[in-house]
């Protein structure tokens, strides 16, 4: 008998490491609501549940498709009543259907071409024929591209293709009908009810303490990791996407509402008013001594060895070297000067000059030049702006705080990039100077 659960365990165990996954994404908060609230927005990554041809409707995946995120879908919902749809994951952290497509640099008149720009005819077709009405085209897709204005974290634990089964089988025979609610009924609410479909029964996520009586995304991700911290066999990981280098502000850390009251310099003024800083000081001694979390921290605990962050031993020297190839100094001020201009006199375009997203731009006294803006197109374009697009991205994220800086396997591949950019600019320019002479 000891042996047969031995097996089992042995068995589940083994289902559970080779299934999919579920994941809490956490959405850092931006725009004026953001910077005062905090709180930021949730999401439900699925690896195995994608669109069934319209983001009101939900399968398992077939072979090459890499999963869905599911969210309280604000464009759709205010066309449709409805209170939740998903979208493909890289259309939804980047914009584009594939990651190799993604954009290095990001613009609101890149974001508009994405936008406009069907990555799936079927799949946006079939969003512009919702019996509930006709979508404007490009309306659906105006909170994709994720990464364009924030951070983004996804702290995830492995289910089972029966999980994922009972998922689809679920929120596709239920009315999906909006009925949002602030305190009981919010995106994180909506990301709760996916998982306690996956976890035991005796353990929810959720923390509405420190929610002063609301689900917050950075609750979900608190209770998430006290649960794999007792439950090992549920190996939780934790993915980071940082904010695409782009001329906008960075979004700021999530927090829960309490911890904004006494980190957030708007709330300074009423520290001078009684009740107000007794709370605050209640708030800071709550979450500094007896509920300390944070999720930059939780992720490099659990992040995979792939997204390890860029020491800052490794940082100065790739400064140095960036210093050599761009020639100039990486302060962020030249990224910020490049990529305003980008998005002043950039003409973008998507899938015309080349796959995925691409920049025309006229040089200083020269004719317009165009370049890919992705990893596997940035080599197929003019040098002279590819080294410019490269160096503008490289610049922003050398300059960026520990917590946005990219990955050091993604700082690794821009470098790559830049010094086979560097090397073909340098022979151009060998070949025009030979020809003059």
């Amino acid at each position: 008998m000891r042996k047969v659960f031995l097996l089992s365990g042995i068995f589940l165990l083994f289902a559970r490491t080779t299934s999919a996954d579920i994941g809490v994404v956490i959405l850092e908060p931006v725009k004026a609501l953001g910077y005062m609230t905090r709180t930021g927005h949730a999401a439900t990554y699925l690896s195995n549940i994608c669109p069934d041809g319209s983001p009101v409707r939900m399968r398992l995946c077939r072979p090459g498709e890499h999963g869905g995120v599911v969210s309280k879908y604000a464009p759709i919902s205010r066309n449709g009543d409805y209170d939740w749809a998903i979208v493909p994951f890289e259309e939804f952290v980047d914009g584009v259907a594939s990651p190799d497509l993604a954009p290095i640099i990001a613009t609101d008149r890149l974001r508009h071409a994405i936008q406009i720009h069907d990555f799936d005819p079927v799949f946006s077709t079939a969003i512009r024929r919702l019996e509930t009405g006709e979508l404007p085209d490009g309306e659906w897709k105006t909170t994709l591209a994720t990464r364009f204005a924030r951070t983004l974290y996804v702290f995830s634990i492995p289910t089972t293709r029966g999980d994922d089964q009972r998922i689809v089988d679920l929120f596709n025979r239920t009315r999906n009908t909006s009925h949002f609610n602030l305190f009981y009924d919010n995106c994180s609410d909506q990301a709760r009810a996916f998982f306690s479909l996956v976890m035991p029964r005796d353990q929810r996520l959720g923390d509405r303490t420190s929610g002063l009586t609301m689900q917050t995304p950075k609750g979900l991700a608190k209770t998430l990791v006290e649960f794999a911290q007792k439950h090992p066999e549920f190996r939780l990981s934790v993915e980071r996407y940082v904010q695409t280098a782009g001329a906008g502000p960075r979004s700021r850390e999530v927090l829960f509402p309490m911890e904004n009251v006494y980190r957030n310099v708007s709330f300074a003024p009423y520290w001078f008013f009684g009740g107000f800083r007794e709370f605050a000081i209640g708030a800071f001694v709550y979450h500094r001594l007896f509920a300390r979390f944070s999720v930059p921290a939780a992720f490099r605990r659990f992040s995979s060895a792939g997204a390890a962050e860029l020491t800052d031993a490794a940082r100065d020297a790739y400064a140095a070297e960036f210093q050599q190839l761009a020639g100039h100094r990486a302060d962020g001020r030249t990224a910020e000067r490049l990529l305003k201009d980008f998005d002043a006199r950039g003409v973008f375009s998507v899938g015309v000059l080349g796959a995925g997203p691409w920049m025309t731009l006229r040089l200083s006294g020269e004719q317009e030049a165009s370049t890919g803006l992705s990893a596997s197109q940035i080599g197929a374009g003019d040098p002279r702006l590819a080294l410019l697009v490269l160096s503008a991205a490289i610049d922003y994220y050398l300059a960026a705080p520990r917590q946005h800086r990219a990955s050091a396997r993604e700082f690794a591949r821009l470098f790559e990039l830049l010094r086979t950019t560097r090397e073909r600019l340098d022979h151009v320019q060998a070949v025009e100077a030979h020809r003059k002479e």
